[in-house]
């Protein structure tokens, strides 16, 4: 450990007496790196969440910026010395808390990048004879392309790339001279230690406090009335406030901490290794069989599908334009910069592809980054999901290819799916949900619904089933190009800078992709469904729904159509977990009775409410759940934008409207249609937290009315937002292609004064 610029702070734990050791290590890359050594008495050795010692009642005459951060977000890495006799761990902590100046990371483009003389690049070193007829051509095309990109790439950057300077603080004269004034004062004191001069050293002392803070108040107020919504900074700014970090700390494993990046990158390829890889046969003639239909001869067609350098270059500019880079590092803006020739080469490149039926291997190699689910512990590796990156080049083909694809599969897919297609949505889905459970409330049955978890769905598609099930519907070149599609795709785990070994993908629908969502919804289309059933299906997320007279009636049927599921799913290697699976009996009975159903014989959990597509659908549908999840929701976010909403904030009245349409108000108009329904009680808890933000905006006295202020701002109540919603929906609804969306509509609930129970349905809104 380097023992340069060294201090010592000391504090009082609660054992006895903690030493604090701050270190600052400068790497090769001139970047201070804070080490914290501390002595904490634990009583466990391995903590399940570490402790932070408050270090703002230090008696300290040190003020340390990096103190009124969070210091977990500013972990690098953690060690605690376990063979120690005490019961008392100490531990060390590396910390990452300053920016000094580096180099903006724009990948290939670094600005100021000349946009002219990079197309001027492409098109003098565009090769418009290659030859393309084998697949050792076509890869070395591939790589022939991406290199010209990234030559001419660098020819038109800029020598001298911009780089953001490290943050300096500019204090004012007057500071300045009262920090002179303390360090005379101060040394006074030391040297003689009377009572006037520590008296004048501490009213110098408080006198700068003040000024510090008058001046962080006055920059912060200038940050942010510099705040624009039509130059992006208003929503920067937001977003820093609202967003988690995404820094991964150090992971806990069995067999200690992975603390570096290299060290969490080669944890991750393990566990996405098992991940990729499908679960073993348990029908061995099964699996042998689909090996036979994939390899028999399928009947041969001349190619007819060809792309035109007008259709690739349509393709380039739909893509997004801010999207994060494959491994070769092109993004849009550099395929949109490309000179005609360059677009004409990566032209015949798509066609030979076609012509060949082979698929590029660098097309098919992905970057996994691993991103934290929401609500899990950050230092377990099980709390992190892949995100893949995939080579520009392979989606803009994907894309091109959709087309034809979808021509040949889409008569495939089920009425009942509604994930990744065209003109559905999650809420049409639930409102089909919702519409079954009062349709029982209305008839005086009992509705038994359960609520299906697949373990790592789009991670286990078996790519030989998949092939099966599409062959006898393509065409062969489009089957021969699937086929070399899924095959031998590979990823490495980046992290940081760090990247793991390549390993093969052996399962799934390549995540990242523009056909993954589309192949799942083929693996998935023959699912079993039974009369009698409502199945409803988005993506991975499965529903089914059970009328009956009674809860044993229900659940026999519900049982049976289980059986068939969970056959299903052996026989294509899937595999139901029962445990994050529920069963809700909907039923207006005070205390429903009901047989647990069983999934690989397992009992389903019975609970009174399930979330289900962003909704928390509670057994008696009275949504006193969701609305209640609702307000908490909103009120963390009036929390985080706070500073920017606030009375004394300095940002404009238009601003912090446009603030709460944007943030606030889309946190609760997620279907409010269908919960809309609820209870005038339920739906005036919305309504109190809209009018507290208001005032908060407005700045409004006890004695201005509620209504004043949403007729000033043009802010509609809650109620009208709900009607206005729904209407909106319901004519989407009209007309559908799908029949079980057009039946809504078609088919509305009986009028308010002939129904048994006086409840709400969604279609009252439109009505009254």
């Amino acid at each position: 450990m380097n023992h340069q610029a060294t201090c010592f702070l000391a504090t009082r734990s609660l054992l006895g007496e903690a030493a604090l050791k701050i270190q600052n290590i400068k790497n090769h890359k001139t970047q201070p790196t804070y080490r914290l050594t501390t002595i904490i008495c634990l009583s466990k050795p391995i903590p399940k969440c570490w402790s932070f010692i408050n270090l703002k009642n230090l008696s300290s005459s040190f003020n340390w910026r990096l103190f009124s951060k969070q210091v977990e977000q500013l972990i690098k890495s953690k060690w605690v010395p376990h063979e120690m006799s005490s019961d008392h761990y100490p531990f060390t902590l590396e910390l990452e808390i300053d920016y000094p100046a580096v180099t903006e990371n724009h990948g290939l483009i670094k600005y100021p990048f000349d946009w002219a003389k990079y197309k001027e690049a492409t098109g003098q070193l565009a090769n418009l004879n290659l030859r393309l007829k084998t697949r050792q051509e076509i890869d070395k095309g591939v790589s022939e392309l991406t290199n010209m990109i990234r030559v001419a790439a660098g020819i038109a950057s800029s020598a001298n790339p911009l780089t953001r300077p490290q943050p300096r603080y500019h204090f004012s004269a007057n500071i300045l001279a009262l920090l002179n004034a303390k360090k005379v004062a101060r040394r006074r004191w030391e040297q003689t230690r009377f009572p006037s001069d520590k008296t004048t050293y501490n009213r110098v002392n408080t006198e700068l406090k003040k000024a510090l803070k008058e001046e962080r108040d006055k920059s912060y107020r200038t940050q942010i009335e510099s705040l624009n919504a039509r130059d992006g900074s208003l929503w920067k700014k937001t977003k820093a406030i609202t967003k988690e970090k995404v820094n991964i700390p150090p992971l806990h494993t069995p067999n200690g901490w992975c603390t570096t990046a290299q060290d969490k990158a080669n944890l991750f390829e393990g566990i996405l290794v098992e991940q990729f890889s499908p679960y073993p046969a348990t029908d061995h003639e099964f699996d042998e069989l689909l090996d036979t239909k994939v390899s028999e001869p399928h009947p041969l067609s001349l190619p007819t599908i060809f792309v035109s350098p007008g259709q690739v270059r349509n393709a380039i500019n739909r893509s997004r334009g801010k999207k994060a880079p494959g491994h070769d590092e092109i993004t849009q803006p550099l395929l949109k910069g490309l000179h005609r020739k360059g677009v004409v080469m990566l032209t015949h490149i798509y066609n030979a592809v076609i012509r060949t039926t082979y698929f590029p291997s660098r097309w098919k190699h992905a970057h996994v980054v691993m991103v934290k689910k929401p609500n899990k512990r950050s230092d377990d590796p099980e709390s992190y999901r892949p995100i893949s990156l995939l080579p520009l080049f392979s989606k803009i083909l994907e894309r091109l290819l959709l087309p034809h694809l979808m021509s040949a599969l889409a008569h495939l897919l089920p009425d009942t799916q509604f994930g990744f297609r065209q003109n559905h949505s999650c809420s049409h889905q639930l409102h089909r949900v919702v519409n079954t459970v009062l349709e029982a409330y209305e008839k005086k049955k009992v509705c038994l619904g359960v609520f299906l978890d697949s373990e790592k769905a789009f991670d286990k598609v078996l790519h030989k089933g998949l092939l099966v099930k599409i062959k006898p519907h393509v065409s062969d070149t489009l089957f021969r190009i699937l086929k070399s599609y899924l095959d031998g795709r590979t990823f490495a785990v980046k992290c940081e800078k760090s990247l793991s070994a390549s390993r093969r993908i052996v399962s799934s629908v390549p995540q990242g992709s523009v056909w993954g969502p589309f192949l799942y919804l083929i693996y998935m289309h023959d699912i079993p469904l039974s009369d009698g059933i409502v199945s409803a299906q988005f993506a991975d997320d499965t529903a089914v729904l059970k009328l009956a007279r009674n809860f044993d009636e229900a659940g026999a049927t519900m049982q049976r159509h289980l059986d068939d599921i969970q056959d299903w799913s052996r026989k294509w290697r899937l595999r139901l977990n029962p445990d994050k699976s529920s069963m809700v009996p909907f039923s207006c009975l005070r205390d429903p009775l009901t047989t647990p159903l069983q999934i690989n014989n397992s009992a389903i959990p019975i609970e009174s409410s399930v979330r289900y597509l962003g909704l928390q659908l509670d057994s008696k549908l009275l949504w006193n759940a969701h609305i209640s999840n609702l307000v908490k929701k909103i009120r963390q976010r009036i929390h985080q934008l706070k500073a920017l909403l606030s009375r004394n904030s300095p940002l404009s009245m238009d601003t912090k409207r446009l603030l709460f349409l944007s943030l606030i108000r889309p946190i609760w108009t997620y279907a409010c249609g269908l919960w809309g329904s609820a209870a005038a009680c339920h739906i005036r808890r919305i309504q109190v937290t809209q009018n507290r933000v208001l005032r908060m905006i407005a700045n409004a006295p006890w004695y201005v009315r509620n209504s004043v202020l949403h007729s000033d701002m043009d802010i509609p109540y809650v109620t009208d937002v709900i009607k206005e919603l729904y209407g909106r929906m319901n004519s989407s609804m009209t007309g559908h292609v799908n029949p079980l969306i057009t039946a809504i509509p078609e088919n509305p609930p009986p009028p308010r004064n002939s129904r048994r129970l006086k409840r709400k349905y969604p279609q009252d809104s439109i009505v009254e």
